[in-house]
C-alpha cells in the first residue's frame, strides 16, 4: 500500500513542483488529474489523519526551503489523501483543500530541481534532512509563514552558530556579519536607548542583508547535506 497526498493551487504553479521533488523519502507525482506528493516516507503510517499530519509538515519545511532558495513566502497546506492497492489503484479517499503557489526566483527553481546520481532533486534532500536534524527544521521554523525580516535575520545567524562560525568558515567577512546583526539586534529592541542596540555607522539594508543571509542558508544546508552523504 502506498499513499498520496493531492496539492491544490493555481495550475501553472503546480506544473512545476513534479521537476523540484523528486527521491525515494519525498516525491512528487502526477496522478488521475491531480499533483501529489509521496514517497517512502508515508510508508507505514496508519491512516489518513496521520498521512496528513505528517504531509503538513512537510509542506511547511517545503514552504521554508522555496522562501530561502525562491524568494517565496506563501503558505502550503496538503490536500486530498488517498491510499492505493498493490495495483495502483485507490482504496482509500479522504477529502480536504487547498494550496497556492508563487514562482519568484528561476535561479531558485532550477537549484532545487536539480538531481544527484540517485536521482533526488536538492528539494527531496533537504526535505530528508529536515526530518533528521532539529538544527534544519529550526531554520525552517524561523520562516515559515512570514518574509524574512530583521528578527529572523538574527535568529537565523544563531542558528548557524553565529557570526565566530561563520567567519571561520569563509562565507562572509566579520565586518559584514557584525553590522548585519548589530542591525538586526537594533530593530528587535526599538526605543531600546542602551548602546548595544543601536545603529551601526553604516547600517546595511534589510534587502541587502536578506540577500546575504539567505545565501548563508544555502550554503549551510549544502554543509549539512554533504556531512549525511
Amino acid at each position: 500500500m502506498s499513499w498520496l497526498v493531492q496539492l491544490f493551487g493555481p495550475q501553472d504553479a503546480l506544473e512545476r513542483l513534479p521537476t523540484l521533488m523528486q527521491g525515494e523519502e519525498y516525491t512528487i507525482v502526477r496522478f488521475e488529474n491531480g499533483i501529489y506528493v509521496s514517497g517512502s516516507a508515508f510508508d507505514g503510517l496508519s491512516d489518513a489523519a496521520a498521512v496528513r499530519a505528517r504531509a503538513e509538515e512537510v509542506c511547511r519545511h517545503l514552504e521554508s526551503i522555496l522562501q530561502l532558495y525562491v524568494g517565496l513566502a506563501d503558505q502550503f497546506r496538503p490536500g486530498n489523501v488517498l491510499q492505493l492497492s498493490s495495483t495502483g489503484t485507490p482504496r482509500l479517499r479522504n477529502l480536504v483543500a487547498s494550496l497556492e503557489v508563487r514562482v519568484i526566483s528561476s535561479r531558485g527553481l532550477e537549484n532545487l530541481a536539480a538531481a544527484d546520481h540517485q536521482g533526488s532533486t536538492l528539494t527531496s534532500r533537504i526535505l530528508r534532512l529536515a526530518g533528521r536534524d532539529s538544527q534544519v527544521a529550526q531554520v525552517f521554523y524561523v520562516v515559515s509563514y512570514r518574509d524574512i525580516g530583521w528578527y529572523e535575520i538574527y535568529d537565523l545567524l544563531d542558528v548557524m552558530g553565529g557570526v565566530e562560525r561563520i567567519v571561520k568558515r569563509r562565507w562572509a567577512t566579520r565586518r559584514e556579519l557584525s553590522d548585519i546583526r548589530q542591525t538586526a539586534n537594533h530593530y528587535r529592541h526599538r526605543g531600546s536607548r542602551r548602546a548595544k542596540h543601536r545603529l551601526p555607522s553604516n547600517p546595511p539594508s534589510l534587502s541587502n542583508s536578506r540577500a546575504v543571509v539567505q545565501q548563508l542558508v544555502e550554503r549551510w544546508l549544502a554543509e549539512r547535506l554533504a556531512s549525511v552523504s
